[in-house]
């Protein structure tokens, strides 16, 4: 028998799974919470729920505060130093890249070099 029972925290869902198995005729019952944060999936069992819930938590907390394996650090310094530039805008981190490519469109790189278009038949006056 399969079930799956979702732990919430921190607005993310992990999904934990109680399998109950037999062995020699005695059944036994384990919590299986997988865990993506590493890039790859990883079957933590336990043998209670709160030992589960607990471990699902943990997940979810790494997930949240995005202290997991899953970016690299460098790559987490620049979100936050891009979190932090933008902080006083007051504008998400999607709408603010999107504007910057949308000026980049118009205004050029830093060289002074028009971007490439998308159709290769429109010319730009230089």
């Amino acid at each position: 028998m399969k079930r799956t029972i979702p732990i919430a925290h921190k607005g993310i869902t992990i999904k934990v799974r109680q399998e109950v198995t037999s062995v020699n005729g005695k059944s036994y019952t384990n919590y299986v919470v997988h865990d993506y944060t590493s890039g790859r999936l990883a079957r933590h069992k336990r043998s209670s729920l709160e030992e589960a819930k607990t471990k699902a938590r943990e997940i979810a907390e790494r997930m949240a505060s995005g202290r997991g394996p899953v970016l690299d650090l460098r790559l987490r310094d620049e979100i936050h130093r891009a979190l932090e530039s933008i902080q006083p805008t007051g504008m998400r981190i999607d709408s603010v890249c999107l504007r910057f490519v949308e000026a980049f469109n118009i205004l050029g790189n830093a060289d002074g070099q028009a971007p490439q278009t998308r159709h290769p038949d429109v010319v730009r006056p230089q």
